[in-house]
């Protein structure tokens, strides 16, 4: 290369910094990149090993994973080669696992997790066996002290911001000496309390400490009860463990009826909510909806600007579509709000689109299409049409619905009005 027309330095960073971002998950660009020579060894590193998963699928929403998990041994083996790595881990998940084997295959590991100094973000989940399907929940009790307290260790890091609990029987006091955690997603978890406290890695928070401060919550697959228990979690000193007011963005999967009081106390207690994305699963659920939707608190309203709502129960010939949710949008519409983005999905029959459907919309039109929603911009509504027959495509079904049924919101300029069709055959 010509001399005085090399690239600078920062320009090399700042276009391996694009490759990551395009990059898959085996880190095709990146890895030789970081071959390429020294000075750039460090940048690639920074993204290639962002994230560690050991004993997880690398893609856990596959039912049957292509690539079997990391074994704990392989991780051990690589720290102890090369320690420095430590310092570019931000993102680790773990499937931790019990019995003489596992224990056999990963003595090393309570040694090999507390070199990771800087964690943001912490999932501990019940191990995926290799060639395994399924996982098994995990009840801590079983897991052994020595690795309890080298995860604890994690869990107190000053770095860590973000923790997911999933498939386990675990102990609420160590979620609590997570002080500085601000995003919290829990599914299929039963917590429980012991006298003992169990083996800690640290001093119990003192009375100086301050309620946990959550600003994003997730409650997944029947953790509303799990929920509740963290709802009323306190300190011996009285305190409440977490600090819901400063919640920013509630997700949750509604199961039961008791589901409708967890969201409607977590809901009651932000003052700072903007996004709440929920998913119904059972049909009683759905027929709450609209009492939720119209419940929401004068607060919560100056605050909310997104509602997405994914409703996966399927419904019967006879069921009205968009049940109850045109109902809670008139009752929320009558007190000052910021609402700017709205999403509802749901699974119908070809009947529905045929007959009822249409009434729906049109009630949905005239709400949304008022002036008590001065900040709305987007309407996206989707609907997997279970069994649809028929000669006509799905785009042209869309045409017709958004023409036909929606008169107001067309002639909104500032609002964007999506309809998406899908075909379930």
């Amino acid at each position: 290369m010509p001399q005085g027309s090399a690239i600078p330095f920062d320009i090399l960073e700042d276009i391996i910094d694009i490759l990551a971002a395009d990059d898959d998950k085996n880190s095709t660009f990146l890895k030789p990149c970081a071959l390429i020579c020294r000075s750039l060894l460090h940048r690639s590193r920074r993204h290639i090993f962002r994230t560690i998963t050991v004993g997880l699928p690398t893609d856990l929403t596959e039912k049957q994973p292509k690539l079997f998990p990391q074994m704990p041994s392989r991780l051990c083996r690589l720290m102890s080669h090369t320690p420095v790595i430590a310092d570019y881990v931000r993102v680790l998940k773990i499937g931790v696992g019990s019995g003489e084997k596992y224990y056999a295959e990963s003595r090393k590991l309570p040694a090999t997790l507390r070199q990771f100094k800087h964690i943001e973000s912490l999932m501990l989940s019940a191990r995926c066996a290799p060639r395994n399907e399924g996982i098994k929940l995990l009840d801590w009790t079983n897991v052994r002290p020595s690795l309890q307290h080298s995860i604890l260790s994690l869990i107190q890091l000053g770095t860590l911001k973000s923790l997911i609990l999933w498939k386990l029987i675990f102990p609420i006091f160590q979620v609590k000496l997570g002080v500085n955690v601000r995003a919290l997603r829990i599914a299929d978890v039963d917590f429980f309390e012991r006298d003992d406290q169990g083996p800690q890695a640290g001093p119990e928070p003192q009375n100086t400490v301050q309620p946990i401060q959550l600003h994003d919550y997730c409650m997944a697959n029947n953790c509303g009860a799990q929920s509740a228990v963290l709802l009323e979690a306190t300190r011996p000193n009285g305190r409440p463990i977490f600090d819901f007011s400063h919640l920013r963005c509630l997700v949750a999967e509604w199961h039961l009826p008791g589901d409708f009081d967890v969201l409607q106390n977590i809901t009651n207690k932000t003052t700072h909510l903007t996004t709440l994305c929920l998913t119904i699963k059972s049909y009683t659920a759905t027929t709450s909806l609209g009492v939720f939707l119209g419940g929401l608190s004068d607060m919560t309203l100056k605050t909310l600007k997104k509602i997405t709502i994914y409703r996966q129960v399927a419904s019967e010939w006879d069921d009205t579509p968009m049940a109850d949710l045109t109902d809670g949008l008139e009752t929320m519409s009558r007190f000052p709000n910021v609402l700017e983005q709205l999403v509802y999905c749901e699974q119908l029959l070809a009947e529905h689109l045929q007959h009822n459907l249409g009434a729906e919309l049109e009630k949905l039109d005239a709400t949304l299409g008022s002036c008590k929603w001065p900040c709305l911009n987007t309407v996206s509504l989707g609907f997997t049409i279970l069994y649809r027959g028929g000669p006509a495509s799905a785009r042209q079904v869309e045409a017709a619905l958004r023409q036909k049924h929606f008169p107001v919101l067309n002639a909104r300029e500032k609002v964007s009005l999506s309809i998406e069709i899908f075909d379930d055959r």
